[in-house]
């Protein structure tokens, strides 16, 4: 009994529910990652804009202040920070939708669980608006496909297009309040829209109601 409670904590077998998706077909929902990433990229973008006109100066002193190089991700650090994003997105994916979504939806129903532990992914991370989202994202990947692992593979490509593109782009951000405020717009119409687009191909993917996944996915 002790052996089986360490392997399954809280009844859950999450080795079985990371095994592959029944259906092939659910690995197309991995696009969501695109608008995915126009949603977390937008939400944080207008949340500092906001900011900006709130308190100037710690927007400026923000801006303007370097990243410590410990924080920086460069080519040589770049394999590393994909490894350490692959164990990531397995841990909490395990977390917050292997275990937590699973007990907080047999006690609360499925619609508070979604919910509470996005919201608490969320506290986890700075962009709390586009984490929320993410969150509950995961949670829609893992009852569409009834297995862990679509979110995960999700997630550490999520983090991996992040990780590359701050090698990318990172020289070019902006540095100062006017050129930070001048891209407003193209934030301001890509986050209600990338928001349709997720909204259309979860609620395609789960035209029902929500229902938690019970046992082992069967393979077909």
């Amino acid at each position: 009994t002790l052996y089986r409670a360490r392997r399954a904590p809280f009844n859950l077998d999450l080795g079985a529910r990371s095994a592959r998706p029944a259906r092939r077909s659910d690995w197309r929902y991995l696009v969501l990652v695109i608008p995915l990433l126009v949603t977390t990229g937008a939400a944080l973008y207008l949340v500092t804009f906001v900011a900006s006109f709130v308190a100037p100066r710690m927007v400026a002193d923000m801006l303007g202040r370097p990243e410590p190089p410990s924080e920086l991700i460069t080519l040589t650090s770049l394999p590393g920070d994909l490894i350490e994003s692959a164990l990531g997105a397995i841990a909490e994916e395990w977390l917050f939708r292997g275990i937590l979504l699973h007990v907080w939806a047999e006690r609360f129903g499925v619609r508070f669980a979604v919910l509470a532990s996005s919201v608490l992914f969320a506290a986890m991370h700075a962009d709390v608006i586009g984490s929320v989202i993410f969150g509950i994202v995961m949670a829609a990947l893992y009852v569409r496909t009834g297995s862990l692992l679509v979110p995960m593979v999700a997630h550490f490509v999520f983090n991996a297009v992040v990780a590359v593109g701050s090698v990318v782009v990172g020289a070019d951000e902006p540095t100062t309040l006017g050129e930070f405020r001048q891209d407003w717009w193209q934030a301001a119409l890509a986050f209600p829209t990338a928001i349709v687009v997720i909204v259309v191909v979860v609620r395609r993917a789960i035209p029902g109601p929500w229902v938690m996944p019970e046992g082992r996915v069967e393979r077909s």
